[in-house]
């Protein structure tokens, strides 16, 4: 049934349901339906009845990929997994760019004279983007990222102005002003371009050692 299965030798083309499969470049399987055309995987453990298995296939133009068992639908890119999604719909990215650092020294300093925030103590640091020699973490690709900082000030001085920095600049600040040992609290979605990294300044005041964390992820 040439309708069914057409094979275009001169191509190099298979076409199911059409008997003129074509394709932007090179060899094709081409499976064409009036309006959801489908391509189903099953196995003994899976079964063979229509409820069993996977599924590929258009609905209308959005292309859908199905599970239809109760378990996890994994994606690999270049040899490793890198996206899984169970039966419940709860996504997991393991190699998701993440940090979370803390341990920063304490620091004092006046207007005009602002200092990098050190910290000592890594937590979690997903792909090694954050370097703790430099206290900067680097985006490994462009994208939408989140941030968050908290600190303790210091009784050195009673007003003090936090920022957080990309590529050098002043971005985002927390400012304390007549009372000491107030909490520092900045949180921000930033955009970023790969490369670009982003760091804290103590511009003026002081900030205790410990009590602090830095944190941030890519969104997306």
């Amino acid at each position: 049934d040439t309708n069914t299965l057409h094979v275009d030798a001169t191509n190099n083309r298979v076409g199911i349901g059409t008997t003129s499969p074509a394709s932007a470049a090179g060899n094709a399987l081409v499976v064409h339906d009036t309006s959801a055309p489908r391509i189903r995987l099953t196995s003994n453990t899976t079964g063979e009845t229509a409820t069993d298995g996977a599924e590929i296939s258009l609905l209308t133009s959005a292309f859908v990929v199905e599970n239809r068992e109760a378990s996890d639908t994994i994606f690999f890119n270049n040899g490793a997994e890198r996206m899984r999604i169970d039966a419940s719909g709860r996504v997991t990215t393991p190699n998701q760019p993440m940090f979370t650092v803390n341990g920063v020294a304490a620091a004092s300093t006046t207007p005009g004279n602002a200092q990098v925030l050190n910290f000592s103590g890594v937590y979690l640091n997903v792909g090694g983007h954050f370097n703790i020699s430099t206290d900067r973490f680097v985006a490994p690709v462009t994208g939408h990222y989140f941030f968050a900082f908290s600190c303790m000030t210091t009784t050195q001085s009673h007003t003090s102005n936090i920022v957080i920095r990309k590529n050098g600049g002043g971005r985002h600040s927390s400012y304390t002003q007549n009372a000491t040992y107030l909490r520092h609290n900045i949180a921000v979605v930033e955009q970023l371009a790969a490369n670009d990294y982003v760091d804290i300044v103590l511009e003026h005041g002081g900030v205790h050692a410990g009590f602090d964390h830095f944190s941030g992820f890519l969104i997306g």
